[in-house]
């Protein structure tokens, strides 16, 4: 064969890949189908309970009497938001003032560029709300998983703000472990996650409402929560997310992506803040730690202790992640001893 036919052949044999592939995504396209709607935000709705802050609209939502002790509850992610952790509102019939909010860029709350998207400006923003919730006065923080980093990093900037904190499973608390978490987090490949990924990116594109973000959102919640090559099995009991796991007002797609990169140095290398001062934050500090997670579950926080002046991890048996939802009896028992053990209990209620 001359090389003039191999040339034309290989053109004719990558026209007609190309073709069945754009085809393929044709079709695609035209069966996609988006399965939920995205609500709108608190900038849009405003039936929905909200403060701002600092010039950003907050989600918000509230149970308890106004001048009970103040349990504020800070959700996951970085992306997620506060609905999966609804049900600690039985805290508000223990006498506590229970606070959710969802972060900014995230949930119903309001909608910011990138680059307003940091570390930073997250520990800012729970600054404002431990302020506007406590009234200036110390409140008790509750973090579950980046909720737990982001308790974690403000004791190092407002100990005096804090009067009791604990933090469920917070992943990764050193810059070591956000770059092997940001390597273990890439979804496991296959012809099903390929497909998966592929018809929920074309799906995405036909969401246009209510507002630019949509479209980000809808697809990222459906990697989030992906049933095939999600590497975050490893985090639940049999590798099964148990029942409202799954539950959330709005992913926020930039979110998700921008705090990790906005966290990238000069050199293009993932850092996080130091933790130099926490070890001045001397009150005991409770880690709760489900038996189930093989991947940030009790060999993890018992490591993340050492990290801490006083700090208990506790395990709690037959649960992982979400063990509120899991075990919400035995994380109820070891929330409230912690709550009272640090003498943060409503007035005239005794230690249980």
């Amino acid at each position: 064969m001359s090389l003039r036919r191999m040339l034309w052949w290989l053109f004719v044999s990558f026209l007609s890949v190309l073709t069945v592939v754009v085809v393929g995504l044709l079709v695609l396209w035209m069966q996609a189908k988006p399965t939920s709607k995205v609500p709108k935000t608190v900038v849009a709705n405003n039936k929905l309970p909200s403060v701002t802050l600092g010039g950003v609209a907050f989600h918000v939502r509230t149970f308890g009497k106004p001048d009970a002790p103040v349990i504020v509850v800070i959700h996951g992610g970085p992306g997620g938001d506060s609905r999966s952790l609804l049900s600690l509102k039985w805290l508000a019939k223990e006498g506590y003032r229970v606070v959710f909010y969802d972060q900014r860029g995230t949930g119903l709350s309001a909608r910011v560029p990138a680059k307003q998207l940091t570390m930073d400006t997250s520990l800012e923003d729970l600054h404002q709300i431990v302020t506007w919730a406590g009234k200036g006065k110390p409140v008790a923080l509750l973090g579950h998983s980046w909720g737990g980093i982001l308790a974690t990093f403000y004791l190092t900037r407002h100990p005096k703000m804090v009067a009791a904190a604990a933090v469920i499973e917070p992943g990764i608390l050193t810059t070591d472990e956000l770059n092997s978490f940001i390597k273990k987090m890439q979804p496991r490949m296959s012809w099903a996650s390929i497909k998966y990924i592929a018809t929920h990116l074309l799906a995405s594109t036909k969401v246009h409402q209510p507002d630019k973000d949509a479209g980000g959102d809808y697809f990222y919640a459906k990697m989030m929560f992906s049933p095939v090559g999600n590497p975050l099995k490893a985090y639940y009991c049999k590798g099964k997310p148990p029942k409202g796991s799954g539950d959330f007002w709005r992913i926020g797609s930039t979110a998700a992506q921008a705090i990790i990169n906005n966290s990238k140095n000069k050199e293009g290398q993932y850092v996080l803040p130091s933790l130099d001062k926490l070890k001045a934050y001397k009150p005991e500090v409770l880690i709760l730690a489900g038996a189930c997670n093989s991947w940030i579950g009790p060999k993890r926080q018992r490591e993340h202790a050492k990290l801490f002046a006083n700090a208990t991890v506790q395990v709690i048996p037959n649960a992982g992640h979400m063990m509120h939802l899991t075990q919400p009896k035995l994380t109820r028992k070891a929330l409230l001893q912690f709550f009272h053990r640090r003498g943060w209990k409503p007035q005239g209620q005794s230690s249980k």
